[in-house]
């Protein structure tokens, strides 16, 4: 598929005002592996207001120095690196010992996909419609951000073959970006920025753990035997998958 844009390269904004940015539970996955490295993505891209701090909140027993140099080395190995950003950055890194617990997660992938439902007639006879895999259209949020469309087309010839087909749009790609900023990267350009779209109320918070609270609660004091439970890290427990199985259906990976 060919795409075709008329521009290329990331668009320009001016960074916010001053601000302190706390991370707690920050020697946490989400901390070293996505928002510290946001973080620093946009100040190599002159997003970060000035000054700006970052205070992370953590068990380890570290000290300033400590905490940046762990930082850096993360942030080393999942970007393009340079140093006198890296030093201009790492000034305004700050640590705080404390007890906080937080989830862990090494391997993530979000996207939505829609499977449609098969045409009520078709327009190929084949033997067996049912096996026939259904037009799917994905849309990947992160990481590698983009659209992908599946569906079936006939294969050139006399006999009736129908293949699947992938079309893939990638932003990095049809706009030139070599390192596209991440979803973290503008959520929390947002939150700096003062800007409330992508983020509930207070109200609505609170009225959502009016309901969660209860159910947890019931499970501390009459926990489960038989909690599907799962290693952080996976893909969840096995009878995720033994459920959607009884329909005929398995979970969609890329």
């Amino acid at each position: 598929m060919t795409l075709e844009v008329t521009c290329t390269g990331m668009a320009k904004g001016a960074p916010p005002d001053p601000c302190v940015v706390v991370i707690f539970g920050a020697s946490g996955d989400l901390a070293r592996h996505t928002l510290i490295p946001s973080l620093y993505a946009l100040g190599c891209q002159g997003l970060l207001p000035e000054p700006f701090a970052i205070i992370g909140f953590a068990r380890h027993e570290w000290d300033d120095d400590a905490f940046r140099e762990h930082l850096r080395e993360i942030v080393r190995r999942q970007r393009s690196f340079r140093e006198a950003l890296w030093q201009k950055f790492a000034r305004g890194l700050r640590y705080v010992q404390g007890d906080f617990t937080s989830p862990a997660s090494d391997a993530y992938a979000t996207l939505i996909s829609i499977h449609f439902k098969p045409t009520p007639h078709l327009m190929f006879p084949v033997e067996d419609p049912c096996r026939l895999q259904p037009n799917i259209l994905t849309f990947r949020l992160q990481p590698d951000e983009g659209i992908h469309h599946t569906f079936l087309a006939k294969q050139p010839g006399l006999d009736i073959c129908l293949r699947p087909v992938r079309m893939h749009f990638h932003y990095d790609r049809a706009f030139g970006i070599a390192e596209p900023p991440s979803a973290y990267e503008w959520l929390l350009l947002d939150a700096m920025l003062g800007h409330q779209t992508l983020f509930p109320r207070s109200d609505w918070i609170y009225k959502a753990w009016s309901v969660v609270d209860p159910i947890m609660q019931h499970w501390e004091s009459a926990p489960p035997n038989d909690l599907p439970n799962y290693p952080a890290g996976s893909w969840g427990p096995a009878a995720a998958d033994t459920l959607i199985k009884r329909d005929g259906r398995t979970w969609y990976t890329t």
